[in-house]
């Protein structure tokens, strides 16, 4: 009653035969027989069991953060018959593509990793009449700023996602461990969290903000650019101005004007940081550019 699947002659006592899976085979278990059809009546000399593997999966990327979109390809589904997906046992929305399978069994479909701690998680597709498929997505580490960029003394709000769960977080800005909003930083049972800093006052340049929940960590660029002020933007022949600025080179000559005059002089710290005075010079009423 079962089906032929090979045939071959045989001229010894040991042997190979080697044969395809029927494409139309249904998940589950088969006896395969090997049967002496040299014999009358023919004889089975061999009988082994093969197990035809349900729905397959594959994922696309299989690592990445929270927030990555996965592209999930199904094969060897029931034909025409509506799947659902899991994320470590939850349902989750399938993002775009397929939701049922084809004619022939197969989809194609993009589900968005939703917030979950570091680590393997399991996706499961499973159809209608229960033949499932599991796949392993690996989440990794990553933290947002915002913004990326600024001059000394700017807030920046840190969010991080696939972290160890319930984890103390170290925030560092170019290697420095800084002060955070609020003070313990710690993730969530997803592996999530979110603070706040103030950029230290530095040279211009590009610098590294990491995270680190002590085995695991995540790091964003932040681009430090200058800062100039003056104490005020108006006043009569004589007063005093004090200017500051920050984000300079370290250890070097500032030389600040007003128009096209010369008011003063001074050296930068080793943070790229200034402060210098002068008085307003004699000059026609008028708006000038101090620099």
């Amino acid at each position: 009653g079962g089906t032929t699947v090979a045939y071959q002659t045989i001229t010894s006592t040991t042997f190979s035969i080697y044969f395809d899976v029927p494409d139309d085979a249904e998940p589950g278990s088969f006896k395969v027989e090997v049967v002496d059809w040299g014999v009358s009546p023919a004889q089975v000399v061999a009988t082994d069991w093969f197990t035809v593997i349900g729905g397959v999966i594959g994922l696309d990327p299989d690592a990445g953060p929270v927030g990555t979109g996965v592209e999930i390809s199904g094969d060897n589904f029931s034909d025409r018959e509506d799947i659902t997906v899991e994320y470590d046992g939850d349902e989750i929305g399938i993002e775009s593509g397929d939701s049922r399978t084809d004619v022939g069994g197969e989809f194609t479909c993009i589900i968005i990793i939703p917030e979950s701690t570091r680590g393997n998680h399991t996706i499961t597709v499973e159809d209608e009449s229960g033949i499932f498929a599991e796949a392993e997505f690996t989440v990794e580490p990553e933290i947002t700023i915002t913004p990326t960029s600024g001059v000394g003394g700017d807030e920046v709000a840190v969010s991080g996602t696939g972290f160890r769960a319930s984890r103390s977080v170290t925030i560092t800005f170019d290697g420095d461990t800084v002060t955070t909003s609020p003070t313990s930083v710690r993730t969530d049972g997803r592996g999530s969290f979110s603070a706040s800093f103030d950029i230290p006052i530095g040279t211009q340049g590009i610098y590294e903000v990491e995270a680190s929940d002590g085995t695991y960590e995540a790091s964003a660029d932040f681009a430090l650019s200058g800062s100039f002020s003056i104490s005020q933007t108006s006043g009569y022949v004589g007063t005093e101005i004090t200017v500051s600025g920050t984000g300079f080179r370290a250890s070097k000559s500032i030389n600040t004007t007003f128009g096209n005059i010369g008011v003063g002089t001074t050296t930068s710290n080793a943070d790229g940081s200034f402060t210098d005075s002068f008085l307003v010079p004699g000059l026609p009423s008028g708006t000038y550019q101090v620099r």
